[in-house]
């Protein structure tokens, strides 16, 4: 697919990053639905395993300052290997098709069943922008298709359409709305799977929201709203049955509101307020996992920019969530999240990410659980055109209820080149582990994944 939020690391970022259209556009795609392959660890194929709400904001920077703004090596544009596009009256069209040959140790995601497996994804995909100096319109689709060869009920078909309009009322107030439909395949290091006996979950999503933005000087205050309805197709379990997970269809409605200043160039705080309701189609039960709630959260935290060396963010705040039915109490948590982006040179960019987590809004299920967390990635571009990366992380999940703990750890290899504004070529090597004990269980899931890649672009 078409690369998203560089920061979204599949989780439900809020719709806050950036002032430009375009970054107005991936931010509220952050913010609207599940983020899809299309972050420094996941764009890799690198394991990750929540699909969860971060605290860790990213305020803009206002008008004047983003001359300071200091770029990564992935931040910064494919400069003469960018494509150019095809200008169509007073809109940009950007089609591509991207084809990976791929092999994995462990197609079924198992854990007493190593399936190895040859597999090929194609993944056609266009945009369009407009080019108003006022206003904005962003449509997009796009696809991944994988197929298994040997292994046809592994195959996965996920698919986005989606349009963003924004509207320039004033120079210091906007709106900007989104629509979007899509459908999503997790497995237990792409997704937050209770359902221990499966192997893939596919999901289809419509989702909607409305964002109005105003600015005052070095401020800046943001009014959210945002609806999602998500529906859960059944499950191939690892031995050729189904599971039916209906039981999952739910939906959710979050609105927020978010304050930002920056007192210099380097140094910006931010607070949000942010609620969120789950409705479970089917009547609720004393299981967590179809339990309907209400979450609250209050964050606070701040951007400070080293010039020529790094940028630190830190955010902290707490969320409470409370369930209709019983099973468990509320729950209420201090969560606290650290950021750091260090710059040696234009050429390489250190990226450190730690955090714990109360995941109070994620929206695969409703079951509870502390999320400790480190993530690591270096980017280097041996030349302009040509990047390579490493990325690691590691995670620990505790559930309220149960005794069940999880880890996953993960490390992968990245390389891309750009052999021209048409053509793009890309190389992965990913090993992931996922190690679960309860009082009932205890076992290990490992899976390395590699391909190679080409990219058509106009």
């Amino acid at each position: 697919m078409i690369p998203r939020d560089k920061d979204a690391r599949l989780t439900i970022s809020m719709p806050w990053t950036g002032r430009s259209a375009p970054a107005k556009r991936a931010a509220l795609r952050a913010a609207g639905s599940l983020a899809a392959a299309a972050t420094w660890l996941v764009c890799a194929g690198v394991a990750q395993a929540q699909v969860a709400e971060t605290v860790l904001l990213n305020p803009a920077y206002p008008d004047g300052y983003e001359a300071y703004r200091q770029q990564g090596v992935t931040e910064q544009g494919q400069g003469d290997w960018a494509a150019r596009g095809i200008r169509a009256g007073s809109f940009e069209i950007f089609p591509q098709l991207r084809t990976e040959v791929a092999g994995t140790t462990n197609a079924y995601v198992s854990a007493v069943r190593n399936v190895a497996t040859p597999f090929v994804t194609v993944s056609p995909a266009v945009r369009a922008n407009s080019t108003w100096s006022r206003h904005y319109v962003g449509l997009t689709a796009d696809a991944d298709l994988a197929r298994y060869i040997g292994q046809t009920r592994r195959n996965e078909n996920n698919w986005e359409v989606a349009a963003t309009g924004k509207l320039d009322v004033s120079s210091s107030f906007s709106v900007t709305g989104e629509a979007q439909a899509n459908q999503i395949t997790l497995n237990r290091f792409s997704g937050e799977l209770t359902v221990e006996a499966a192997a893939v979950a596919a999901i289809r999503q419509n989702s909607a929201s409305v964002t109005a933005e105003s600015s005052f000087g070095r401020g800046r205050f943001l009014a959210s709203l945002e609806y999602l309805d998500l529906s859960f197709a059944r499950i191939l379990l690892v031995d050729g049955t189904q599971s039916d997970q209906s039981a999952r269809n739910h939906s959710v409605m979050r609105a927020s509101s978010q304050a930002e200043y920056s007192f210099t160039p380097a140094l910006t705080v931010f607070a949000q307020m942010a609620y969120v309701r789950f409705d479970y189609r089917r009547p609720t039960t004393a299981s967590i996992s179809t339990s309907d709630s209400d979450g609250v959260r209050a964050v606070g935290g701040v951007r400070y920019e080293i010039q020529g060396l790094a940028r630190l963010t830190v955010a902290a705040g707490y969320s409470r969530r409370t369930y209709d039915v019983g099973g468990i109490g509320a729950i209420g948590r201090f969560t606290a999240e650290g950021r750091a982006e260090i710059f040696p040179s234009a050429l390489t960019t250190i990226r450190i990410e730690a955090g714990h987590r109360f995941t109070d809004a994620r929206l695969i299920d409703s079951s509870p659980f502390l999320q400790n967390y480190a993530y690591g990635n270096i980017s280097h571009a041996l030349r302009r055109n040509f990047t390579l990366g490493v990325n690691g992380g590691f995670q620990r999940q505790s559930y309220f209820a149960s005794s069940q703990v999880t880890r996953i750890m993960s490390l992968g290899l990245t390389a891309r080149y750009l052999v021209s504004p048409h053509w793009e070529l890309g190389a992965r090597l990913i090993n992931s582990n996922r190690h679960t004990t309860s009082r009932t269980q205890d076992y290990s899931i490992q899976d390395t994944t590699g391909g190679i890649s080409a990219t058509f672009k106009i």
